[in-house]
């Protein structure tokens, strides 16, 4: 008994899953560890003071392992779907499309704009039935203006699936930007006020400055500001891509996989 069409893309995104829980694994083990903590470097005569985060066991170069091979199985679901798809009216593929083009090899295309698309996505989508074509366009990572959306599924694993086969994904340490007023978070003592203020959003290395501050009075406030217990989390490749994020990335492109299984029932 033969399965579904679409089977062998559910599976690339069930294996997705899995990929992402052995990184999470990975991260837990080193989080327990306590693997890295705050200082407050104070220059009392300037009134400035260096929040650092100091790493002296970076997040584990394997779980990046994981996270790259999740961000290349789920491009290939998207991929499995374009092939099923093709097969609904099979038929030889011509060395030449009727506009004089060349066809592509049979992918899922994502591009950040409608003429990326139609200059080259058509291109791979070839053999595909129409209808289907227009919601392959319809879930493109551009909204109706043709502005690309960088935070978009299918922009998002586009990206994770080609920096996986050109660079490290590695994880890093980043902040998590805080929303309280500057007195509350740094609880400076009576009469003391925050005058200037810098903030590091990037990834974070050992004896990183992750805030700064001067004050409007010369002093040293270190033992103040160490209390504080300032928000980190494990990120890949960019800030807003930890392991929340990406665990609804498998979902949302679990939900492009079955948005095309109409085509086959």
């Amino acid at each position: 008994m033969s399965g579904h069409p679409l089977d062998a893309a559910r599976l690339k995104v069930d294996r997705a899953l899995k990929d992402l829980h052995a990184a999470q694994a990975e991260l837990s083990h080193w989080a327990e560890s306590e693997p890295y903590h705050i200082t407050v470097d104070p220059d009392p005569p300037t009134g400035w003071h260096s929040v650092r985060v100091h790493i002296p066991q970076p997040p584990p170069a394997n779980a990046a392992a994981g996270i790259g091979e999740a961000a290349v199985k789920l491009r290939s679901a998207l991929n499995y779907v374009v092939l099923q798809l093709r097969k609904l009216h099979p038929s030889p593929i011509p060395k030449k499309l009727a506009d004089g083009r060349t066809p592509l090899r049979a992918q899922f295309p994502i591009f950040r704009s409608e003429t990326e698309f139609e200059g080259t996505g058509r291109r791979m989508i070839h053999g595909v039935p129409a209808q289907w074509q227009a919601e392959i366009k319809s879930l493109q990572p551009y909204d109706e203006r043709g502005n690309p959306l960088p935070n978009h599924p299918l922009a998002i694993v586009n990206r994770l699936s080609n920096v996986d086969k050109h660079t490290d994904l590695l994880p890093h340490l980043y902040p998590i930007p805080s929303d309280e007023p500057l007195h509350v978070l740094f609880k400076l003592p009576p009469g003391i006020e925050i005058t200037e203020f810098r903030a590091n959003r990037g990834a974070l290395e050992d004896d990183t400055e992750v805030y700064a501050f001067r004050t409007n009075a010369v002093g040293d406030y270190t033992q103040v500001l160490v209390e504080l217990d300032v928000a980190f989390h494990v990120a890949f490749g960019e800030a807003e891509l930890g392991l929340e994020r990406l665990g609804d990335l498998v979902s949302e492109i679990g939900a492009v996989v079955r948005h095309f299984e109409p085509a086959f029932a």
